[in-house]
């Protein structure tokens, strides 16, 4: 476990939303369906509910940092 959190290779995946959400937070991040997302870190603060995400803009950039609900 501490070797694979040191070596920062846990969590990193891409996804494509299916529906559309408006953020809740501040640091939350509001989507369309079929924007596609770098999930970071799949239990942000401890807590089973929400990703931290990147947004992949055009170019295949990362654009923005965020959270996303991770169920509907």
């Amino acid at each position: 476990y501490r070797r694979i959190v040191e070596s920062d290779v846990g969590d990193s995946f891409y996804i494509r939303t299916h529906f559309e959400y408006e953020k809740e937070s501040p640091y939350g991040l509001s989507f369309n369906k079929g924007e596609v997302f770098r999930v970071v870190d799949t239990l942000y603060n401890g807590k089973l509910g929400s990703w931290l995400a990147i947004r992949i803009g055009k170019n295949h950039q990362e654009v923005e940092r965020g959270i996303i609900p991770n169920k509907n």
